[in-house]
């Protein structure tokens, strides 16, 4: 039987997730220390213990949905701790035999992202992309081609910029309006590359 200290440190659960539960990997916000993923409305955000190694996760629309991928497990199909051993037993047969879609396009780096960094990914993954008549083209001038870029719009309207750390982590959000400027968590540099955020602290050498 494997352990539920094995599941929560070596069971990837971006691939548990996409092959058992059906979510989506969203790549524009995601990174290498943090992967957005999407179901139905729901949006978690899963990264690694930087501590224990273990595999966690929290979700960005209900704050009361957090933790291992035991409570991933159990918050999704309401088991007992002893279904959700023989879920985890038949998945790494599963897996073992080669039923299991791998995700191998990532390589998802342990994680020291606080809890005050994780109020800034919640408000991140809710961000939409720019719609025509936003601050910038209206207010500004700049042309709506800025979308490609990454940049965002919350539902209030409000132009947002992604603010980075020197390892090309998301540490804060920059939103703009008229006649209104914002900073959530901490300031940083916002990138106008459009690659992967893997590559921000090269480019901002």
């Amino acid at each position: 039987m494997v352990s539920l200290e094995f599941a929560k440190q070596h069971i990837n659960l971006v691939e548990l997730a996409v092959n058992k539960f059906g979510y989506r990997v969203d790549r524009r916000k995601s990174s290498k220390h943090y992967k957005t993923l999407k179901r139905d409305g729901d949006v978690i955000i899963v990264k690694r213990n930087s501590k224990n190694r273990h595999w966690i996760y929290f979700s960005a629309v209900n704050e009361d949905d957090n933790g291992t991928i035991i409570d991933f497990i159990q918050n999704r199909t309401g088991d007992s701790l002893g279904a959700v051993r023989r879920f985890i037993q038949e998945y790494v047969k599963e897996k073992r035999e080669g039923k299991i879609k791998e995700i191998t396009d990532f390589e998802l780096e342990v994680s020291s992202i606080t809890e005050h960094q994780n109020a800034v990914l919640r408000e991140y993954t809710r961000l939409r992309d720019l719609s025509r008549d936003n601050y910038l083209n209206e207010e500004r001038g700049i042309s709506i081609e800025l979308s490609k870029y990454d940049i965002w719009e919350d539902d209030k309207g409000n132009v947002v910029f992604g603010l980075y750390g020197e390892n090309g982590e998301l540490i804060g959000l920059a939103k703009y309006n008229r006649n209104f400027k914002q900073i959530i968590g901490q300031k940083g540099i916002w990138s106008s590359y459009t690659g992967n955020r893997e590559d921000v602290k090269r480019l901002n050498r």
